[in-house]
């Protein structure tokens, strides 16, 4: 297979070829005649490309194709990237930890953190991101915060944080005798 090209004029294109850059490299040709003519373009630019015949200069272009050959090397790169990263990553092995024993938290019929340390309906007060929160302790049910009842100064924290663990003994703070806000942790000692 030395050429293969499309012709709207046989004769003159077979003329041609007898006269330019083709001359004595061919003796006979195949002809193939189509019906319909939709996708003979991209027919012959297919042959082209798979037989890469000596004759012609210029491959054949597929309607609508993209080089994608950038995209196949930037995904190899990403996964031999990857498989290096994985190799030779400093993360230390991962620890089991242990089980903690788990303790039953009390009911507020059991009696609260709190209590025998605050008076009866005494306030509590915290500042969280500019805004100011306040409840109640209540001896018998604990602290009151927006309607609901919690056992524990963490635990009507969190309602307020909403994130991970919060140490309710630094965020409340009570008034004193003096009357200045201070911390609830210093009940405990």
């Amino acid at each position: 297979l030395y050429y293969i090209g499309l012709a709207n004029d046989l004769k003159r294109r077979i003329r041609r070829h007898l006269d330019d850059r083709h001359k004595g490299k061919w003796s006979h040709f195949s002809l193939y005649i189509f019906k319909k003519e939709g996708q003979i373009k991209e027919l012959e630019s297919l042959l082209l490309r798979i037989a890469d015949p000596a004759g012609n200069a210029v491959r054949g272009r597929l309607k609508d194709s993209k080089d994608l050959l950038p995209r196949l090397k930037g995904k190899i790169k990403a996964e031999q990237k990857k498989e290096i990263d994985e190799l030779f990553s400093r993360q230390k092995p991962v620890k089991k930890r242990s089980k903690r024993k788990s303790t039953k938290a009390k009911s507020a019929k059991e009696g609260n953190a709190l209590k025998g340390l605050l008076r009866n309906g005494q306030g509590l007060y915290a500042n969280y991101k500019g805004k100011s929160y306040r409840a109640v302790f209540y001896t018998q049910r604990g602290i009151k915060l927006g309607g609901k009842f919690y056992n524990t100064p963490s635990g009507a924290a969190h309602v307020i944080i909403d994130r991970g663990a919060v140490n309710g003994w630094n965020f409340w703070k009570y008034k004193d005798k003096s009357g200045n806000l201070t911390a609830i942790k210093g009940l405990r000692r």
